[in-house]
């Protein structure tokens, strides 16, 4: 008798059936939602992966499909599914060239700073104190007038690639070669052409003598225009400009300023990051180094002429800016600050903090065990700025000057409300009562000398020498004890001697004419359980 059995059945991905994107369109516009689906024939089921240009990983929450909700310049590449199971170790791979067009961007240029404005109708609106400006974008220029000054609007599709650190002033010596490098995003492809103005014409850069211009495609959208200068003479200090052009007849320029060696410009845009009782943190954009390698100063001052340098700062960012902490601040205390940077040729000009306000350290306040410790608050639940947790220990000398401000006003609160006051100084040959351990009234005494202890008074009665502290002395006016009446075998340097050695002065037994009390024997008195009551010590007199 035969029997039949169903054997699974493992297939390897060996080939995707199709690569969908779902769009009406088959070129992208900027904004336009995309789907890439990848469908693979495989089991066990095949595990998928994206990829962008080959090697960034894309994360995606469906493997399967990759989604763009609003597609940008930026996304346009060569995209690819990778898909493995977990039987075969082969793999298959497909992939996809992805084009999105660059939409047209306003470029408004005003005092060498440059703000970018996309525009998705043909008509625009900037409202500017109440007037209103229509910006046509069928015409490539437009010159505003406002307050005498001009604002030069270039509308185009090619622009600057932020991914890219830019230097659009650079310097350099007679002798040398240096390079003016513009990375530019476009689609479709770029077109680059360098030129200067001579007398108000322009003259147009190709490969000669003293230049040579070097474009290449880096990338799907990716361009690059390099121009090599060779620094003949004083002549070719001068300002260059790029002109950019696609196939979309959109176009842009960027304008390079080529200068000698000289000192750096001054920081840009000096912010305000947070304020303690003891620190004041700040940051700034560094300008142009002048062509040699910088650094940075914080002055701060409370009254705006005596400054105070900090150590000299690297010229080294974080996102593009330089921060810095002065430390070792007084609390609730105003402070003028000022960045200034330097090269070998030296200082530029003054970086003043951008807000009208003077930052102002806050009140007093005590470190904690953890900060001590750690240097740093502990974490919390609640959500905190991550350079609030990163090790910064506190100003020892501030927390020692709190710790002893502490203390200081304890006490002087308790001394007020307990009625406290220093004791006044007493002399030799002053008399004084003192109340001695056997005795239950005081005895009259005269002041020999002060001693080297703090409030230690060498005294004299008429049971011997003794050394006392000064809260145990009560000055009286009545002389009932003469200074001069010792024995004739005091020796006032012998008892000295004695104190520091820690010896007793007092004699060992009361003296003999001291009256003895009469030895009273009590009774014990017992409990109802027969246990005898046993008084406690303060209690036996």
């Amino acid at each position: 008798m035969a029997t039949c059995m169903a054997l699974p059945v493992f297939i390897s991905p060996q080939d995707f059936d199709y690569i969908v994107i779902i769009t009406n369109q088959t070129k992208l516009k900027e904004n336009d939602a995309v789907f890439i689906r990848c469908t693979v024939d495989s089991n066990p089921p095949a595990s998928i992966k994206w990829f962008k240009d080959g090697d960034v990983e894309l994360p995606t929450t469906n493997s399967n499909i990759y989604f763009i909700s609003s597609t940008s310049c930026l996304d346009t590449g060569n995209y690819s599914c990778l898909a493995t199971n977990s039987v075969y170790a082969n793999q298959k791979n497909k992939s996809l060239e992805l084009l999105v067009h660059c939409s047209p961007w306003i470029t408004i240029l005003s005092n060498s700073h440059s703000l970018y404005i996309y525009i998705g109708s043909p008509w625009f609106t900037i409202l500017s104190n109440s007037h209103s400006l229509y910006i046509y974008i069928g015409s490539p220029w437009f010159t505003i007038l406002s307050n005498s000054h001009s604002l030069y609007i270039n509308i185009g599709s090619p622009r600057l690639d932020t991914r890219e650190d830019h230097r659009l002033k650079v310097s350099g010596d007679i002798g040398e070669t240096v390079e003016l490098t513009a990375e530019i995003i476009s689609y479709p492809g770029a077109n680059f052409q360098w030129f200067y103005k001579d007398n108000g014409s322009d003259i147009m850069i190709g490969n000669q003598e003293s230049y040579f211009v070097i474009n290449n495609q880096r990338f799907i959208n990716s361009y690059r225009s390099v121009l090599r200068t060779n620094i003949k003479s004083n002549e070719m200090y001068r300002q260059y400009y790029l002109n950019i052009t696609n196939d979309d007849e959109l176009s842009n320029s960027l304008q390079f300023q080529l200068i000698s060696e000289t000192v750096p410009d001054s920081p840009q845009d000096v912010r305000l990051l947070n304020e303690t009782s003891d620190t004041i943190c700040i940051e700034w954009i560094p300008g142009f180094n002048g062509g040699a390698p910088k650094s940075y100063i914080v002055q701060h001052s409370t009254d705006d002429k005596t400054w105070i340098n900090s150590p000299a700062i690297p010229d080294s960012t974080n996102n593009g800016r330089v921060d810095y902490c002065i430390e070792g601040l007084e609390p609730d205390t105003s402070y003028y600050i000022r960045v200034i940077a330097s090269n070998k040729y030296g200082e530029s000009k003054i970086g003043t903090l951008s807000q009208s306000e003077l930052p102002k350290t806050a009140p007093r306040q005590g470190a904690s065990p953890a900060q001590l410790l750690m240097g740093r608050q502990l974490r919390t639940t609640l959500p905190t700025l991550s350079r609030n947790i990163k090790p910064r220990w506190p100003n020892l000398k501030n927390v020692r000057g709190r710790d002893r401000d502490h203390k200081d006003r304890k006490k002087r609160n308790f001394d007020y409300h307990n009625s406290s006051r220093d004791l006044k100084e007493l002399n030799p040959g002053d008399n004084i009562i003192v109340k001695l351990d056997w005795e239950k009234r005081g005895t009259p005494g005269v002041v020999i000398r002060k001693c080297a202890q703090p409030r230690s008074y060498m005294i004299r009665t008429k049971y011997g020498l003794f050394r006392r502290n000064r809260r145990h002395l009560f000055l009286t006016n009545k002389v009932r004890f003469a200074a001069n009446a010792f024995d004739e075998d005091f020796d006032p340097i012998d008892i000295d001697i004695r104190v520091n050695n820690h010896q007793d002065v007092n004699p060992p037994d009361p003296p003999p004419d001291i009256p003895q009390l009469p030895v009273r024997v009590e009774k014990p008195v017992l409990r109802r359980s027969g246990r005898t009551i046993v008084k406690p010590e303060r209690y036996r007199d």
